[in-house]
C-alpha cells in the first residue's frame, strides 16, 4: 500500500514538473485548439450554406424546366395560330357575319354560323378568346331578333318571308305556341298601324276606302300567311287563337267603318263605298272573314239616315210654307172653275230611263213646290245607293209626308167648302194640284227610284186619303173613279204588307223643281238635275 501511494505521488510530481517545464508549449497548444474549433465551426456553416444553395439551384432548375415546357407549348400554339390564321379570322368575324345573314333573310346560313360557333367554343370553354366570341354572337343574335326579325313581322310581309321567319324561330328552339302568339301580335300591330294611317285622312270617303283596303287585303293576307306557316291543330287551341284574332280585327274594322260612314253626307260617295264593299265581300269570304252582314247593316242605316234627313227637311219646308200660305186669292185675281182632267197614273213597269219632268203647275202652290223639291232632293241623294232593305223605310217616310199633307187639306175641308167665294176655289185648285199633279209625280219617282212593287205599296197606303180628297173635287165622273179603282186594284190588299221586290231603278237623276217667289203674284220655276 505504501508503494502505491509513493507511485501516485511520484506521478503527480512528474506531471507538475512536466507542466512547469512545458508550460509555454501547453499554452500554445490551447490557442491552437481554440483556432481549430473556430475554423471547424466556420467550415460547418459553409457546408450548411452550400447545401441550401444546392437545394435552391435544384428548385430553379425545375422552374426553368417548367418555363421551358410552357414556352414550347406557347410556341406550338403560336405556330398553330399562324397556320390557322384564316380560320381564326373567320371565327372572329362570326358576329358580323351572323348579323348580315339575318338582315338579308339568310336564316339558314345564320343558323349554320351559330351552330359552328357553339360547336367550336364548347371544347375551348377555358380559352378567353372563344368565350368572348361566343358571348358576342349571342348578343348579336338577340339584337338582330329585336331590331330586324320582329319588326319584319310588323311590316309588309310575303308568305315566303313569313315561312322563313317562323321556321327560323322553330330552329332556335322557340315553342310553337309562342311563335303563333308572336306572329299574330305582330301582324295585328301592322294592321293597326295601317288603320291609324287611314285615320289621318281628313275625308271620310278616302278614310273608308283605306279601311276597306286594309281589311280586304292585309287581314286576308295575314290569315293566309298564318295557315301557310302553321299546321291546323285544334288540340293546342291554335284555331281558337286565329279565330279570336280574326274576330278582333273584324270588330275594329267595323267600328272604324261605322264611325267614318256616319260622316258621309254625299250620296255619290256612299254609292262608291257600297260598290267597294260589295267587291270586297267575295275576297274576305274566301278566308272565312265575311262581315257583309254587319257592313250591309251599317250601309242600310246610313242610307236610311240620309233619306230621313232630307225628308225631314222637306216636311219642315212644307210646314213652314203652309203656315204662311193663305187661301184668300190676291186682289184682282179671279179663279175659274175647275175643268175636268183625264187622270194619268204612272205606268206600272219601268220601260225608259228618261227623267220625269216635274209638273210646272205646282209652281203656283208654294207648299206643294217646297214639298216636291224636298222629296226629289231626298230621292236624288240616295238614287245611286239604294240597297236591299231600304224600300220599306223610304216608302214609310214618303207616305208619312203625303199623309201629313192630306191631313192638312182634309182639316180645312169643312170650313172652306162651306164658303162660297174665292177661298173655296183656291182650296179646290190646291187639292186638284195635289191629287192630279203632285201625287202622281211622287208615285212615278218612287217607281223610278225603288221598284214597281214599291209604287204599288205606296199607292195602297195612300188610297183612302187620295180618294177622300178626290171626292171633294167637282166634275169627277164615275168613269174616272172606275179607272182609278181599276188601276189601284193591282196594289197589295194590306196597307203595309211586306213585299219582296227586285230593284229596277236606274242611276238617272230625278229632276227637281226649284221655286223662287218674286212677288205675291209672280212665280218662276226652273228644272235641273241633281
Amino acid at each position: 500500500m505504501d508503494v502505491d501511494i509513493n507511485d501516485e505521488t511520484r506521478v503527480r510530481r512528474d506531471i507538475v514538473e512536466a507542466t512547469v517545464e512545458y508550460y509555454p508549449l501547453l499554452s500554445d497548444t490551447q490557442e491552437v485548439n481554440v483556432t481549430v474549433a473556430s475554423a471547424s465551426a466556420n467550415a460547418l456553416a459553409c457546408v450548411t450554406r452550400l447545401g441550401m444553395t444546392v437545394a435552391r439551384l435544384q428548385g430553379l432548375n425545375q422552374a426553368m424546366l417548367r418555363v421551358g415546357q410552357q414556352w414550347r407549348r406557347e410556341k406550338q400554339t403560336a405556330l398553330a395560330t399562324v397556320a390557322q390564321h384564316q380560320k381564326l379570322l373567320a371565327f372572329l368575324e362570326a358576329p358580323a357575319v351572323l348579323d348580315d345573314c339575318i338582315r338579308n333573310e339568310m336564316y339558314h346560313e345564320a343558323l349554320m354560323v351559330l351552330e359552328h360557333i357553339t360547336r367550336s367554343a364548347h371544347p375551348m370553354d377555358k380559352v378567353q378568346l372563344f368565350r368572348r366570341v361566343e358571348n358576342e354572337v349571342r348578343c348579336t343574335l338577340e339584337k338582330a331578333l329585336a331590331e330586324v326579325v320582329l319588326p319584319r313581322l310588323a311590316e309588309q310581309l310575303t308568305v315566303a318571308s313569313a315561312v322563313k321567319v317562323t321556321t327560323f324561330f322553330r330552329r332556335l328552339g322557340v315553342e310553337e305556341s309562342q311563335i303563333r302568339i308572336l306572329f299574330l301580335a305582330k301582324r295585328a300591330e301592322y294592321i293597326d298601324g295601317l288603320l291609324r294611317e287611314a285615320e289621318e285622312s281628313g275625308m271620310p270617303y278616302s278614310r273608308i276606302f283605306r279601311y276597306v283596303t286594309a281589311f280586304k287585303v292585309h287581314v286576308s293576307e295575314a290569315i293566309l300567311q298564318y295557315t301557310a306557316c302553321f299546321s291546323p291543330d285544334n288540340e293546342s287551341g291554335s284555331c281558337n287563337e286565329l279565330v279570336g284574332w280574326s274576330h278582333e280585327r273584324a270588330y275594329v274594322f267595323v267600328e272604324n267603318f261605322r264611325a267614318s260612314l256616319e260622316k258621309i253626307s254625299n250620296g255619290s260617295e256612299l254609292a262608291s263605298v257600297i260598290e267597294q264593299c260589295f267587291n270586297s265581300a267575295s275576297t274576305v269570304a274566301l278566308v272565312h272573314m265575311d262581315v257583309s252582314g254587319l257592313i250591309n247593316e251599317a250601309l242600310i242605316s246610313r242610307v236610311k239616315s240620309l233619306f230621313a234627313d232630307q225628308v225631314a227637311l222637306a216636311v219642315q219646308s212644307y210646314t213652314a210654307s203652309m203656315m204662311t200660305f193663305s187661301w184668300r186669292p190676291p186682289n184682282g185675281l179671279q179663279w175659274g172653275s175647275l175643268q175636268r182632267r183625264t187622270e194619268t197614273l204612272p205606268p206600272t213597269t219601268t220601260t225608259t230611263t228618261t227623267p220625269i219632268t216635274p209638273p210646272v203647275t205646282l209652281v203656283q202652290w208654294m207648299p206643294l213646290a217646297y214639298a216636291l223639291n224636298g222629296l226629289l232632293t231626298a230621292f236624288n241623294t240616295i238614287r245611286k245607293c239604294v240597297v236591299p232593305g231600304v224600300e220599306q223605310f223610304c216608302i214609310a217616310r214618303v207616305e208619312g209626308l203625303l199623309q201629313t199633307m192630306a191631313k192638312d187639306l182634309a182639316r180645312d175641308k169643312e170650313l172652306l167648302m162651306a164658303v162660297e167665294g174665292g177661298e173655296k176655289q183656291v182650296y179646290l185648285h190646291f187639292v186638284d194640284a195635289f191629287v192630279h199633279d203632285f201625287y202622281p209625280h211622287v208615285l212615278a219617282c218612287v217607281r223610278l227610284l225603288l221598284s214597281d212593287d214599291a209604287q204599288r205599296l205606296l199607292a195602297s197606303g195612300m188610297r183612302s186619303s187620295i180618294e177622300s180628297l178626290r171626292s171633294i173635287l167637282p166634275l169627277e165622273s164615275s168613269s174616272t173613279t172606275c179607272d182609278a179603282k181599276e188601276h189601284t186594284s193591282n196594289a197589295p190588299s194590306s196597307d203595309h204588307s211586306t213585299v219582296t221586290t227586285t230593284n229596277t231603278t236606274t242611276n238617272a237623276p230625278i229632276p227637281t223643281t226649284t221655286t223662287t217667289t218674286t212677288t205675291t203674284t209672280t212665280t218662276t220655276t226652273t228644272t235641273h238635275d241633281v
